[in-house]
């Protein structure tokens, strides 16, 4: 059964079934996974979190982590 049959059975409107095709986890990883090799091709860091803080991730693996004191005060 392709996903246009599927969404026709449930009798969901065409928005309902684009929003449930981009919320697919595998979807939303791989549209992720282009979105960070975009960005990193650019030299663009990409934020981050870890149990340290909030970071920015650049293309070379360093990580630069942000001070919140800075962006509350800016």
């Amino acid at each position: 059964m392709n996903s246009k049959n599927s969404s026709e059975s449930r009798n969901i409107s065409p928005g309902q079934a684009f929003f449930e095709k981009m919320c697919n986890p595998q979807i939303l990883r791989k549209n992720l996974k282009k979105a960070i090799e975009e960005s990193w091709m650019l030299g663009i860091p990409v934020t981050q979190q870890d149990e340290n803080g909030i970071y920015d991730l650049y293309p070379d693996g360093t990580k630069k982590y942000i001070d919140i004191k800075d962006i509350e005060n800016s």
